[in-house]
C-alpha cells in the first residue's frame, strides 16, 4: 500500500477528468469485500496512495452509492457536496497515509474527510500532513438529549408544526445570527466558565451541570484548562455581535445558533418498557 501502488494503475484504468465518468464507470472501481464492507481502488480519484474502504449496512449502502449516482448526473459542474466515497478517495491521496482511507458505518458526505473517515499518517514521513479539522469544523462539538413530558401521541398529528417552529426559532446555516447577544468580553466569559456562564444568564438550570459530569471529561461543563487568550481573533469574532467584529469578515453572532456546520437539532421518540419511574414516564417518550 505504497505511493507506487497508486501509480501502478494500468494506463487503460486511468481516472477520466473530474464527473466525466458514468455511475458504471465509476464503480468499476469499486468493490465488495464481504457484507459490510467495500474497497476503493487506486484510479477512482487521481493520486490516490492507498486504497480506500468503508464499512455500511444495506440501508447505509443504498444512501452512499446514491451519492454518487446523483453525483453523476450532475456532472462536473453540477456543485453540491462530493459524494462520500469521493472524499474517502480524496483523503487516500493525503501525503504519508497509512494503509488505507476508512470509512465508519456513519458514513456521509462532509467538509474534506467524510463524516466518519479515518487516516492514520506515518510523522516519519516529512511530508506527512496532520489534519485535526479534517472532517469539518464541529471538532467536540458534543451531544445533548434532552426529555420532554410530552408522549408520540401527545406530537403525533403535529409532526409538521414541531419541526416549523423549531425551524423558526433556532437560526440556522451558515452566517445565520444567534438568538444570544453576545459581545466579544460576554464571549470570552462564556468560554472560560462554560456551564456557570449560561447558569448565571438564566440559559440553563442547575441539575443541567449534573448531567455535564466531570468523570465523562466534560468537567462539569467547564474544563480549567487554557484560556480565550490561546484562541485565535477570526474564531473568537464569528461568536460576537457585528459592532464588535470590524476587524474580522466574518459575520459574528453565532451562540444559540447551530452555525453551518453538521450540527443539527431532532426530535425523536425513546421506547420505556422497564423501569418507567426512572424517567418519569412510561411508553413513548418525547
Amino acid at each position: 500500500m505504497a505511493t507506487s501502488e497508486a501509480a501502478a494503475v494500468p494506463a487503460a484504468e486511468a481516472p477520466a477528468p473530474a464527473g466525466a465518468r458514468t455511475l458504471e464507470e465509476e464503480m468499476a472501481y469499486v468493490s465488495r469485500l464481504d457484507d459490510t464492507s467495500y474497497e476503493i481502488r487506486p484510479g477512482f480519484v487521481d493520486g490516490m496512495r492507498v486504497p480506500g474502504r468503508f464499512f455500511v449496512n444495506p440501508q447505509l449502502e443504498k444512501l452512499v452509492f446514491g451519492e454518487l449516482e446523483l453525483a453523476c448526473e450532475r456532472g462536473a459542474d453540477g456543485g453540491g457536496f462530493l459524494p462520500a466515497v469521493k472524499q474517502i478517495a480524496n483523503v487516500a491521496t493525503l501525503p504519508g497515509i497509512v494503509a488505507g482511507s476508512l470509512a465508519m458505518p456513519d458514513l456521509h458526505s462532509g467538509y474534506g474527510f467524510a463524516i466518519g473517515n479515518v487516516a492514520a499518517f506515518d510523522m516519519d514521513d516529512p511530508e506527512a500532513v496532520v489534519s485535526p479539522g479534517g472532517v469539518g469544523f464541529d471538532i467536540n462539538c458534543g451531544v445533548r438529549l434532552l426529555r420532554t413530558n410530552l408522549t408520540e401521541a401527545d406530537v403525533a398529528d403535529k409532526k409538521e408544526l414541531l419541526a416549523q417552529t423549531l425551524f423558526d426559532h433556532i437560526p440556522v446555516g451558515v452566517g445565520s445570527q444567534g438568538i444570544i447577544p453576545t459581545t466579544s468580553e460576554s464571549l470570552c466569559e462564556a468560554l472560560e466558565l462554560g456551564m456557570d456562564w449560561s447558569l448565571r444568564q438564566g440559559y440553563a438550570w442547575p441539575e443541567d451541570k449534573e448531567h455535564c459530569g466531570a468523570f465523562d471529561g466534560e468537567g462539569g461543563g467547564c474544563l480549567c484548562m487554557g484560556g480565550t487568550g490561546t484562541v485565535w481573533l477570526r474564531p473568537r469574532c464569528r461568536g460576537a455581535v457585528q459592532e464588535e467584529v470590524w476587524r474580522c469578515s466574518s459575520r459574528g453572532n453565532g451562540m444559540g445558533s447551530t452555525c453551518g456546520d453538521s450540527a443539527n437539532c431532532g426530535v425523536t421518540t425513546a421506547r420505556v418498557d422497564a423501569a418507567p419511574s426512572s424517567v418519569g414516564c412510561p411508553g413513548m417518550c418525547v
